[in-house]
């Protein structure tokens, strides 16, 4: 574990110099000679390349000491770490569902987090998680569930699935232990460098995006995010390959909170440009063409809806993870840099994912395989609600949101079960499943806040599944792996009953009605959209777009 020092000593002057994390990010190297000493970070002493992959790079830290006296740099390994009393971020407001330390049955599931065998810096021991490519990153563990025991360890890389790094951070601001912290730091460092694509010369789709987990239950092989490797010629799951940047895999709250907690600009910037790439991704970039091609793909959509007959709503964006996770990318942004389009932005994706009035039962949220993530996009109507609360905007968009996400957790008291209730149309009906029960008692518990009249009803049902999360993963053996873990950290807080009361309006909203289609409505937004993709044309754009798609 070499955390060297190299020391230049001279009879007026006394000079050192070390680098962090030394050993971890590897390959590094100290050298001196009678006048100079060299710091190295891609050392040429190592006889091989250094591949920085399109969009990679990587911050290295080094501390240089000049002095008179005799100093040593020790103090660099063991650097002082702000930690505030929960009740002073409590009262701030400072971080959504802050709670106390009360909880002993959660707190002894995810506290495997950083003690004990199962931690998480005791997974970076067992497959190597090292080097200044991979350290900071988590090893994806639970991708050996199906594994022979006398296989060797299948090697796969988890980067911010369901955002570690803010559930990192939660569970810092909670206790101040300062190993949440360094997970949180190690990650979120990794994250900026090595997984989001910095560019903005490739599709508008793919700039300054995140790269995803690798394959699902099979070894990463060459692949460190990036896209894909050769060696798996296809997914567990065919057609969903490992990789990315696609939209259902955007975390950025972690990074926000990695900036407030350590005052990283490069993490403040990456919430900012992951909104962007989100905007690209769902609107269609910042080019005619560009939107043009999007509204293509959607309209083809809207215009099979119109021509069946039995279909009579139609929303602009689905019911799932992936626009959930772009609200929540856009509230984070709007929350850190305080301009307003971004919220106005949120506010009409609401209004064409859902309605108050909607019909259900023809969301086909029973088909669980397919529409489990429904409770994400829900969760994300919840983080609005509280930034609208904040801000004391209590109007008619807030009251939108309230009362569909009111209509939906009524759906659910009535509907929901255990996923594994049902396992047989699941594809890996595992306990991974239990831990994402979480999300349906947290929006129990926020439907109670919202609906008085239900308070008791509402937090029945959310103990009745957080007991059944309790009872089956404190005996599980699948409950130290790393997605359940961080599952319960990203929802940690909101799964027990809220004390205080929430702020909502007593006044009456008359709401839009559930959209619908036919041809003539599909003609006059097809007009109305094109409208306003003929506001973005550029030349330069224009070629852009081209290039990007067609260049050999």
């Amino acid at each position: 574990r070499a955390q060297p020092e190299i020391e230049f000593i001279h009879p007026e002057i006394h000079i050192s110099g070390t680098i962090e994390n030394f050993w971890q990010n590897f390959p590094k190297s100290l050298s001196a000679n009678q006048n100079s000493f060299t710091l190295g970070w891609f050392p040429d002493e190592h006889k091989d390349d250094y591949e920085l992959q399109g969009g990679e790079k990587k911050t290295h830290q080094a501390f240089i000491n000049f002095s008179s006296n005799e100093t040593d740099l020790n103090w660099t390994n063991f650097r002082l770490k702000p930690r505030i009393p929960l009740s002073f971020y409590q009262d701030a407001s400072a971080m959504p569902h802050l709670t106390d330390l009360s909880d002993d049955r959660m707190t002894s599931l995810i506290n495997q987090g950083i003690q004990g065998s199962e931690s998480f810096f005791q997974k970076r021991e067992r497959i190597d998680e090292f080097s200044w490519r991979n350290f900071g990153e988590i090893f994806a563990d639970h991708e050996t569930l199906y594994q022979a025991p006398s296989e060797p360890l299948l090697i796969s890389h988890y980067n911010n699935q369901y955002d570690p790094i803010m559930g990192f951070a939660r569970q810092y601001m909670r206790s101040g232990d300062t190993r949440w912290f360094t997970l949180m730091d190690d990650l979120a460092k990794h994250i900026v460098d090595i997984d989001i694509y910095h560019t903005t010369e490739d599709r508008d789709e793919y700039n300054n995006g995140l790269f995803w987990h690798t394959d699902h239950y099979l070894d990463s092989h060459t692949c460190t995010h990036r896209t894909f490797t050769r060696h798996n010629t296809t997914s567990s799951t065919p057609g969903q390959t490992g990789g990315g940047p696609g939209s259902e895999h955007c975390y950025s709250t972690g990074l926000l909170y990695h900036y407030y907690l350590t005052g990283n600009e490069q993490s403040k910037m990456a919430v900012e440009r992951l909104a962007h790439w989100m905007i690209n991704i769902h609107e269609g970039g910042n080019s005619f063409l560009g939107r043009l091609n999007k509204l293509v793909q959607r309209q083809k959509n809207q215009l099979k809806i119109a021509l069946n007959k039995n279909a009579t709503t139609s929303y602009r964006y689905p019911l799932t993870r992936g626009t959930g996770n772009y609200i929540v990318a856009l509230l984070d942004a709007h929350q850190s840099s305080g301009d307003s389009a971004y919220l106005r932005q949120v506010e009409n994706i609401i209004k064409n994912t859902l309605n108050p009035n909607d019909d259900i039962t023809q969301r086909n949220l029973k088909d669980t395989e397919v529409a489990w993530s429904y409770t994400i996009l829900l969760l994300s109507l919840e983080k609005y609600l509280y930034r609208k609360e904040q801000l004391n905007e209590i109007d008619s968009d807030h009251d939108f949101a309230k009362t569909a996400f009111l209509h939906y957790a009524e759906w659910m008291l009535n509907n929901e079960t255990f996923f594994l209730a049902n396992e047989d149309i699941l594809e890996y009906p595992n306990h991974t499943w239990v831990a994402q029960e979480i999300r349906k008692a947290c929006i129990f518990n926020i439907a109670a806040t919202l609906d008085i009249s239900k308070k008791d009803i509402y937090t029945n049902k959310a103990c009745e599944f957080m007991e059944y999360i309790y009872t089956t993963l404190e005996t599980s053996p699948e409950k130290g792996y790393s997605r359940i873990q961080i599952i319960l950290l990203q929802n940690h807080g909101l799964h027990s009953p809220a004390k205080k009361p929430r702020t909502v309006s007593h006044k009456t909203y008359q709401h839009p009605a559930v959209p619908t289609t036919n041809l003539w409505r599909v003609a006059t937004s097809t007009a109305a959209q094109l409208f306003s993709a003929a506001k973005h044309f550029s030349w330069k754009n224009e070629k852009r777009w081209v290039s990007t798609r067609f260049a050999k």
